[in-house]
């Protein structure tokens, strides 16, 4: 009985509702849980202070504390227990504790995320609004600041749309938790926006290409076979590990949180391309290992497989220098336009050339709706071969 008493597992102790702490590791964090009015229990945790600086982006141990102590100050004079009244909550703590319910694996969706909340945030702070509560959040303060990125920002009307849809995303969280009444994004109106300036490649231009980097970049000449041919997209790319070939069966396969549409992907291998795939040797690496793997040494321009994957833009960049070269040395012309993604667009309207129908084209490039692709491949200018092979009579061209 004394042993069973002295080796009970002690219960961790539960933590108070808005009681920030700093966690100390091989990352920092503040970290702080809350109730919702339904009785969910949420942790938060954040290292971005409110100037956008990055805890652990300051390598001096002293200076962290130092941020991390300013954080920590703030977020304890802000934060009250929400469980009593969410709508009394300051609007600005809110929006972060809706980035936290956002989490992702996916470090790039975490970003657009806190960055969307910083720009409102600053705005906010701009504009003398940084003590107002939820319940004091109107439609009008929404829109003046989508005007304010227009007017003053000068943003594309692109960009506005997609701030606009970040930011209802994180608008939804606080409605659903009783934080706002209502979702005063989606009031604000979309911008038209103007045609896309990336275009597809010709066959003749597609060909010119794909030669010349097999030529010149194997690691581009890679990355262009498994976007121009399997439509894995440049950061499905990056994350790409050796064990997702199964080069038996013809197929690729990655879990959803590597994947831009978040669902297991399963991508069929064209079977004349398998041979090609299997000469990079992915099969003689640890399946854990990067295809891109994060080059070491300024000289080194493999990127073979590795523990540590490249960087964000890397193909992005070498693909523009390609096409810069190769226009230099007259193999291409016109470059206006041509982007590491015309790769995918030129795939499509390929597929579709070739006798693949549209459904068998939709999943391939794994899009969940057929409107959504249609939609996609208008855009591109594909010809309507129904409307080209229509035999018309002209009998006024006869007589």
């Amino acid at each position: 009985m004394i042993w069973q008493t002295s080796c009970k597992k002690k219960m961790p102790k539960r933590q108070p509702d808005s009681f920030p702490q700093i966690k100390k590791g091989n990352t920092w964090y503040i970290e702080w849980y809350f109730t919702t009015t339904d009785g969910k229990r949420s942790r938060i945790r954040k290292s971005v202070t409110d100037t956008g600086i990055e805890l652990n982006s300051i390598a001096n141990l002293d200076e962290r504390e130092v941020e991390a102590q300013k954080m920590l100050n703030a977020l304890r004079a802000r934060l009250r227990p929400v469980s009593v009244d969410p709508d009394q909550e300051l609007f600005c703590t809110a929006l972060d504790i809706a980035v936290g319910l956002k989490r992702s694996d996916k470090e790039k969706t975490m970003k657009t995320f806190r960055e969307t909340a910083r720009w409102f945030k600053e705005f906010f702070q701009e504009k003398g609004w940084g003590g107002v509560r939820c319940s004091q959040v109107t439609a009008e303060m929404v829109q003046a600041y989508f005007d304010h990125i227009i007017v003053v920002k000068k943003v594309a009307n692109t960009t506005h749309n997609t701030r606009k849809n970040n930011l209802r995303s994180l608008f939804t969280e606080l409605v659903t938790r009783k934080y706002l009444s209502e979702n005063y994004v989606k009031l604000v109106p979309e911008r038209v926006a103007g045609a896309p300036k990336r275009r597809p490649m010709s066959p003749a231009e597609f060909e010119a290409y794909m030669i010349f980097v097999r030529k010149h970049d194997l690691p581009l000449y890679l990355c262009s076979l498994l976007l121009g041919y399997l439509a894995i997209r440049p950061g499905e790319e990056r994350n790409l590990r050796c064990g997702a070939f199964d080069f038996k069966a013809g197929m690729v396969r990655f879990p959803g949180r590597d994947s831009k549409n978040n669902k297991d992907s399963n991508i069929t291998i064209p079977e004349s391309l398998v041979s090609e795939l299997e000469s990079f040797g992915f099969q003689h690496y640890p399946a854990t290992y990067y295809v891109f793997g994060k080059a070491k040494g300024r000289h080194n321009v493999d990127f073979k497989p590795g523990p540590e994957r490249i960087g964000e833009n890397t193909m992005a960049h070498r693909f523009r220098c390609a096409i810069a070269e190769m226009k230099r040395r007259g193999l291409l012309h016109d470059t206006t336009g041509l982007q590491l993604y015309s790769l995918k667009d030129t795939l499509a309207l390929y597929l579709l050339n070739n006798g693949v129908d549209v459904v068998s084209a939709m999943h391939h490039f794994r899009q969940h709706s057929l409107d959504v692709f249609n939609r996609y491949v208008k855009r591109l200018g594909q010809v309507n071969q129904k409307v080209k092979n229509l035999p018309i009579d002209l009998p006024f061209i006869k007589s």
